[in-house]
């Protein structure tokens, strides 16, 4: 008799740490959810086109590096560079820099963004030369373009 409870407890226990295992894991492995703490996933490729006519791309990958795409009637341009996003500020803050193209290695932008569901957010901001003096978007304006997730 004595055995047989052994077991048991002994089967509970593996079963139990195995959940515990499954459920810590299973996020930080990405098999969860898409949506982060705070809200939907930046990584993706989006789509948006603004007041004057451009047509932008942004394909944010896992790794931190983005692809900023511009289309306008004098042509294309990419653009790689960094990201980093803050959830946690209200709206979301959105930072590109370290451009790889010499011509716009001097410059920083600074965005913010508001996440309408998983696959369309509104995004507001502007370039700046880095160290230079100014400030961070507080809001979104009449300006932000909206973003479509392509994939």
């Amino acid at each position: 008799m004595k055995t047989n409870a052994r077991a048991l407890l002994t089967a509970i226990c593996l079963l139990v740490a195995t959940i515990i295992c499954v459920a810590t894991l299973l996020p930080i492995a990405g098999c969860g959810s898409k949506e982060t703490a705070k809200g939907p996933s930046i990584v993706g490729e989006w789509n948006g086109a603004s007041s004057d006519g451009r047509s932008m791309t942004f394909a944010f990958k896992k790794d931190m590096a983005v692809v900023w795409t511009i289309t306008s009637s004098s042509g294309t341009t990419s653009l790689d560079a960094k990201y980093s996003i803050d959830y946690t500020t209200k709206p979301v803050s959105l930072e590109i820099r370290d451009f790889k193209q010499p011509e716009v290695k001097k410059y920083i932008f600074w965005g913010v963004l508001k996440f309408e569901d998983s696959k369309h957010f509104h995004l507001d901001g502007e370039q700046h030369v880095i160290g230079a003096s100014a400030s961070r978007p507080k809001k979104l304006t009449s300006n932000a373009i909206l973003f479509s997730k392509v994939k």
